[in-house]
């Protein structure tokens, strides 16, 4: 079934960007706390998208899989519709970034055996558990990539993006997508998807970050929102072009 979406006026596509810490974490990861959010469009473009990200270690990735692979985790991130809403074709190549596990990263791969697939982290242990399971699974076109905190650089030239449950650990964030454009093709597409407010799981509420905050940081950072889809029951998910 076609996701929902909401088109708007022709300014791109979008890529996506896995999890640099991947926080699809249920309710007993994270502490839920108070979250003060706004409608006012002039706030938006606060100091937080210059500011520190949400900082967790996601060290011994055996833990991690239990809670980034639970099955639980498949009825609300409905991971299939998300990679069918990306619309990856064969020659394609997506930089997963905050991979975690590779929670997306092999669905993308067997769905697109002709697509090349950057599994990019910050954390060791998830870069060594993502070679392994890139062996065991047979998904020679998965390749972990340690990617930095800061000054972000791929390999070669990226045409989809996918960044999931990860945007609010970035630091600077602003800064860092204006780093990132150096790697990504001209018709690159950049796909974002994190909590809502209202989700029953996430980070703290006060480490969630607003949809418009979103759209206004990466406005700030160069791109354009191109598309919205709406069929995540505790996230946004959106995508953005240069």
């Amino acid at each position: 079934m076609k996701s929902k979406t909401r088109t708007l006026p022709l300014i791109a596509l979008a890529v996506a960007f896995s999890a640099a810490g991947q926080l699809q974490c249920n309710a007993t990861a994270h502490e839920h706390e108070q979250h003060d959010t706004t409608d006012s469009a002039s706030k938006t473009h606060s100091t937080k998208g210059h500011a520190e990200g949400y900082h967790r270690k996601f060290s011994h990735a055996k833990h991690w899989v239990k809670v980034f692979d639970d099955p639980e985790r498949d009825k609300w991130q409905l991971p299939d519709r998300v990679v069918e809403a990306l619309n990856i074709g064969p020659k394609d190549v997506v930089a997963d970034i905050g991979a975690g596990t590779g929670y997306f990263s092999f669905r993308i791969a067997k769905a697109q055996p002709s697509a090349k697939v950057y599994a990019a982290d910050v954390e060791k242990d998830m870069l060594d558990f993502l070679a392994k399971e890139s062996n065991r699974q047979n998904c020679k076109n998965v390749i972990p990539f340690e990617i930095k905190t800061t000054k972000p650089e791929l390999p070669e030239k990226i045409s989809i993006v996918l960044v999931v449950d990860t945007f609010h650990h970035i630091d600077s964030r602003v800064q860092y997508f204006k780093d990132l454009r150096s790697s990504l093709s001209a018709n690159c597409r950049i796909a974002i998807i994190d909590f809502t407010d209202k989700s029953p799981v996430g980070p703290p509420k006060d480490h969630r970050i607003d949809r418009k905050e979103v759209i206004a940081e990466l406005e700030d950072a160069g791109f354009h929102l191109s598309k919205e889809h709406s069929f995540l029951p505790n996230q946004y998910f959106l995508e953005f072009t240069l």
